[in-house]
């Protein structure tokens, strides 16, 4: 697993990386996002963010980030499914390479700057954590879906402490 971790105070992303994979120049990057950049990245008029929720169906009707998209145990689907996948299809190739690093940047964009793909689960994310957000994450860059995911540290339970807009 290979991610880079940008930390909205000091608007400088930290490669973090297992001995296991590490990314290549040519392929795209897993971005950990802390809750308050992710709130404020959906908040502004600049960016599109599309978030995916991995928790289950259950979890999700409970309670999730407005207008995530519902996609439990997708963590879990053959690469193929994926591929072939109606919830992924929206998404493969109407993001826009840059967006994510620029809506997260210290220096918050003034100018439309695309769409974007964060992923998130009940567990939380740490930068050396392996879980379904993660492993979804990762697939999408495999897979080349995207240009770059992120995840969202401390999962929906450090979104809904932070986020009075969860419905």
């Amino acid at each position: 697993m290979s991610c880079c971790v940008f930390s909205y105070c000091s608007g400088e992303p930290t490669a973090v990386s297992s001995p296991s994979s590490r990314a290549s120049a040519n392929r795209g990057v897993v971005l950990l996002l802390a809750s308050s950049d992710v709130l404020h990245a959906i908040r502004s008029p600049f960016v599109n963010v599309v978030l995916i929720d991995v928790r289950s169906a259950e979890h999700f009707r409970r309670s999730h980030i407005e207008e995530a998209i519902c996609c439990p145990c997708a963590h879990e689907l053959d690469k193929e499914l994926v591929l072939r996948s109606p919830a992924f299809e929206t998404i493969r190739g109407k993001m826009t390479p840059g967006a994510l690093s620029s809506a997260f940047a210290a220096d918050k964009p003034l100018k439309e700057v695309g769409s974007c793909v964060v992923v998130y689960d009940s567990c939380g994310d740490t930068a050396d954590s392996c879980g379904p957000a993660a492993v979804l994450a990762q697939m999408l860059v495999d897979l080349e879906m995207v240009p770059e995911v992120g995840r969202l540290a401390g999962g929906f339970q450090a979104f809904q402490e932070l986020n009075a807009a969860v419905t």
